[in-house]
Parts: C-alpha cells; sequence; structure tokens
C-alpha cells in the first residue's frame, strides 16, 4: 500500500506539468469531463498490472511452474472488477463497437481451439481450459472501455502507467549497478551483445507502452515539463541497456512513421544527426557502436544460422509443418498444456516441440488458429486503421497526445509481432487491450463533441 500511495502522489505532482486539457464547445456531460478514476479502482488496476507481470521479478514466489502462478490472482481481481463496473456503470453503450465484438469472437475462438487440441493430440479439456486461462485477459478490453469515460481518466490512467515504467527503470538500473533486486534468471545480466552485458529490466512491456505515451505528447505539446523530461531519458536509456534488437527497430521504424505522420520534418532530421553523433563518440570511447553492433550481429545470426535464430528457424519449420496439417482451424498449439500427468517423456518431449514459443508471433499464431485466425487478425488490424483514420481527421488537439499514442502503440505491436507473441503473452494482452479501449473511446467521445 505503500508503494501505491507514492504511485498515486506521484502522478498528483506530475499532473501539474501537464498542459491544459479543457475542452471548448464541449457538449458531453460534464461529470464526464471533470471524470477521473477513483482511487478504489485505480488501486486495483495496480494490482492486476503488477500481478500479470508477476511482481516484477522482485519476489520469488510469484510464479512457481507447477504450484503458483500470480497472474491467476490478478485475473481474479480482473473478473469481480469487471462484474463490479457492469453492475454499477451507467454507460454500457460505450461496450457496443466493432472491435468489442472482435474481443468476444477471439473468446469464442480460444474456447474452440480447447476442443481443437483435445481431438488433434489427445489432451484432455481441462488441461485446454487450465492452459487458455490466461486469454481472458482480454476482458481487460471491456473494464477499460467504462474506466475511460473522458480524456482525462485517460490521461490520468497513463500517466499512472508511465510512473510505473519509470520506476521499473530505476529498479532495472540498481539491479544493474548496484544490489541485485530482481529474481529472475537473467537478473545478473543477459549475455554480452555491443561488448557489455545485456541488462535485465523487469516489466519491458510496460516501458516500451510508456515510452509511446511520452512520445506521443512530446509530438503534440512540442514541449514537455521537467519530470516528462526525465522519464523520457529513463525509459530511451532501459531500451539501449536492454538491447532487445527486435523491439528497438520497431520502435525506432514506428517513432519514424508518427513524425512523418505529424510533418516533422526537421524532427526526423535531427534525430538522424543526434543518432550518427552518439554513435560515434561511442565507438570512439568504448571501441564498438552500442546502437549499431547490436543490428550488425543480428545480420550475422540470419546469415549464419546462428544466435538465437538458429532455435526459431527450427521452431518455424514446426510451426509451418502444423499449419498445413490443419490450415482451416490450426492445430490449437497454444492451448496445450505442458505437465507431466498421464504423459510419457516421449509424448511431453512432442508437445513441447509444438507448444514451443521460441520468439516468433505469426507463424505461431497461424500454426495454432489456422487461416481463422489469420482473418481474425486481418479484421481487427482493419477495424484499428478506421478507428485510428477517423479520430485523426476529426478529433480535437488536446485528444491527440492518447490518439497518438493509441496509434502509435498499436502500430508498434503489429511490426514487433513477428518476433513477440503480444497478442497471446497475458502481460502484453493487458497492454493491448489498454490500447484498444484508447481507440474506441477517442472516437466515441470525438463523436460526442
Amino acid at each position: 500500500m505503500i508503494i501505491i500511495q507514492i504511485q498515486t502522489d506521484s502522478y498528483d505532482r506530475l499532473k501539474r506539468d501537464m498542459p491544459s486539457t479543457s475542452i471548448e464547445n464541449e457538449t458531453i456531460d460534464s461529470n464526464e469531463i471533470n471524470g477521473k478514476i477513483s482511487k478504489p479502482i485505480l488501486v486495483s488496476l495496480f494490482v492486476i498490472i503488477l500481478c500479470v507481470n508477476h511482481f516484477f521479478n522482485l519476489v520469488p514466489w510469484a510464479r512457481v511452474h507447477g504450484s503458483f502462478n500470480s497472474s491467476d490472482i490478478g485475473l481474479l481481481i480482473l473478473v469481480i472488477l469487471l462484474i463490479f463496473l457492469l453492475g454499477s456503470n451507467k454507460n454500457k453503450a460505450c461496450l457496443k463497437n466493432g472491435i468489442s465484438y472482435m474481443v468476444l469472437a477471439y473468446l469464442f475462438m480460444v474456447t474452440a481451439q480447447v476442443a481443437n487440441v483435445s481431438f488433434n493430440y489427445g489432451q484432455s479439456i481441462t488441461d485446454g481450459l487450465i492452459a487458455s486461462r490466461h486469454q481472458l485477459y482480454y476482458l481487460s478490453f471491456f473494464v477499460f472501455l467504462m474506466i475511460f469515460d473522458s480524456e482525462k481518466s485517460i490521461k490520468q490512467f497513463l500517466n499512472f502507467v508511465m510512473l510505473i515504467g519509470v520506476a521499473l527503470c530505476l529498479a532495472g538500473l540498481v539491479n544493474y549497478f548496484g544490489v541485485k533486486i530482481f529474481y529472475h534468471k537473467w537478473a545478473e545480466g543477459h549475455g554480452v551483445r555491443a561488448g557489455v552485458i545485456r541488462a535485465f529490466f523487469s516489466g519491458m512491456g510496460v516501458i516500451t507502452f510508456s515510452l509511446f505515451w511520452v512520445i506521443s505528447q512530446w509530438l503534440v505539446a512540442r514541449k514537455l515539463g521537467f519530470s516528462h523530461k526525465v522519464s523520457g531519458i529513463l525509459l530511451i536509456l532501459a531500451h539501449i541497456m536492454r538491447q532487445t534488437r527486435g523491439t528497438i527497430l520497431t520502435v525506432f521504424i514506428t517513432v519514424v512513421v508518427m513524425l512523418v505522420h505529424e510533418g516533422k520534418v526537421k524532427i526526423l532530421i535531427g534525430l538522424g544527426i543526434f543518432i550518427v553523433a552518439i554513435s560515434s563518440v561511442i565507438s570512439i570511447y568504448e571501441g564498438t557502436n552500442i546502437l549499431i553492433e547490436p543490428f550488425t550481429s543480428a545480420y550475422e545470426d540470419i546469415s549464419e544460422g546462428g544466435g538465437t535464430w538458429e532455435p526459431r528457424l527450427k521452431q518455424l519449420e514446426t510451426d509451418v509443418s502444423v499449419f498445413m496439417e490443419h490450415p482451416v482451424f490450426g492445430g490449437g498449439t497454444y492451448a496445450i498444456r505442458l505437465n507431466t500427468d498421464g504423459k510419457s517423456l516421449m509424448e511431453l518431449r512432442q508437445l513441447t516441440e509444438l507448444h514451443q514459443n521460441a520468439d516468433l508471433g505469426y507463424t505461431h499464431w497461424i500454426k495454432s488458429y489456422g487461416l481463422v485466425g489469420g482473418i481474425w487478425l486481418i479484421c481487427l488490424y482493419v477495424l484499428i486503421g478506421k478507428h485510428v483514420k477517423y479520430v485523426m481527421s476529426s478529433i480535437a488537439k488536446q485528444m491527440k497526445p492518447v490518439a497518438l499514442m493509441a496509434a502509435g502503440y498499436s502500430f508498434f505491436v503489429m511490426l514487433s509481432f513477428v518476433t513477440e507473441p503480444h497478442f497471446v503473452w497475458p502481460d502484453k494482452i493487458l497492454l493491448i487491450c489498454i490500447a484498444l479501449a484508447m481507440i474506441v473511446r477517442v472516437r466515441q467521445l470525438s463523436s460526442r463533441s
């Protein structure tokens, strides 16, 4: 509770740095304009984020294979919160939209895959339901839809998440340069890349999400308060020190697209010059380029089939093989439960190979859901595109940072889903649902203004 109080107090101080967000000629109910997320709900959301991220690896017991998973506690709180909001929230009209129907369709698809994997691989329905339970985090989309009833409530929550992201950056720096505070196999570092040990930052999904919020505010306002500037520096530093090549590349591409969309050509040129200058300075003092070397090594890994790409390429063959065998509905492999009950070592080994996640997104998705899953994903992308096109052409200026952030993060997810299973891991599902709810609510609030 002390941590939560610090977070909420910090938010109160942080919001004073924000530019005014008053709405001129607004016709929305005044209660919605002044609406803020209540502290009990904000605390509940914080606990959910904490649980789904396994307490950010700050405790050893948050995820013990076969006995305890804190994500289950977060899911229980989420369901209780959803029931509470459905029972008390008068504004249920916001739930009726295309993306809501897509989320419901996905949950139906997950249920069908439980039966599918039972038919294909002889797994029990119970095991399938247990393996798929965390897909219920998609229900968070409806929670955020009802909570985001105003511009102020959305920005309040985004600032709150940003504070969590900044706290994670600071914890990562302490863990890297000082006392080891994380309980994780990579807490001591994750290999050597660009001549330095890769730092471990827990909750990188939250850190990336927070970075897009800072960038979006800066692109619209062109100025930030001191606390936002410091936050942005820490969030960028975490990405550089973590050195996850796919994330760095897709964040960079997304930011470039956002700059071009906003007509910030001068900033784009300045960003290029800054990157070249920083790279040159690092090269002189370190003897290696920490910004360029990771991508050089990635090219070498791909061309030589080594490094992290070797297991990915092997898993890619399995993905294609399962898809060709079950092209329409897929093999349902996301619903495979890797427990030892009633399984021989050979059966467990075969199921592990089918279920194995080797940092692949789209191919794993098609392997599990087949063409039906591919069509669902395309329809979701089309709906997101339509919502983004609408809000970008008709949105009020004070709502633009929110719309830009949601659109930017969604584009980032589309790009990085090549190697990161955003739509399947519960911690990333939660972030996707936040972005989707923001897109829908910005459109709904804009159409009523």
